[in-house]
């Protein structure tokens, strides 16, 4: 029936998008992609077709084709840090540092309590040799997760590199306590 929908109304985004659908669901790729790709034609404020796209290549680890589905979608979904945060990981794994810290901070902007965004973006800063940055996110982290020793752990290496010792000293000690 929905091809049938489809082949009578070429234009319609709205059985691109259910046909798009039916196609990840049956595991049907490029028949995916291809719907995909039409809906972005057709609605292209439709974030379903910037999201089945990335997905779609994420899964496959074409990280690079998934960019660009990812900015736009970011772009539409402005309250989704996961999105930015995906972004990030993205350039982070091509090595484009930088960028992938910017993303990050966009994530933690839109969603100030996920240690997960906070973590990494405290790793990028250490590799970038930001370590006045680091040490900011990894203290932020201990307020997050006070728990978590590991956390503890991460901030006094920032600090101990910055040459704070006692601060070193006392995030030590709280990730023993």
């Amino acid at each position: 029936i929905l091809e049938r929908l489809f082949a009578v109304q070429p234009k319609s985004w709205t059985a691109a998008k259910f046909r798009a659908e039916i196609a990840v669901r049956r595991k049907e790729r490029d028949t995916a992609i291809e719907s995909y790709k039409r809906l972005q034609r057709l609605c292209p404020i439709d974030p379903a077709s910037w999201r089945g796209l990335a997905g779609l290549y994420l899964e496959e680890g074409k990280s690079e084709e998934a960019l660009p589905q990812l900015v736009e979608l970011a772009n539409l979904e402005e309250h989704d840090a996961e999105v930015p945060a995906q972004i990030g990981r993205v350039h982070k794994k091509a090595g484009r540092l930088r960028d992938a810290q910017l993303w990050f901070r966009r994530a933690i902007g839109i969603n100030p309590f996920s240690s997960d965004y906070h973590a990494a973006l405290g790793d990028l800063n250490l590799q970038l040799s930001d370590t006045a940055a680091a040490l900011r996110e990894y203290t932020m982290l201990t307020h997050l997760e006070p728990k978590n020793a590991r956390r503890f752990e991460a901030a006094a290496l920032a600090a101990h590199k910055l040459g704070d010792k006692e601060k070193a000293r006392t995030f030590a000690q709280k990730a023993v306590d």
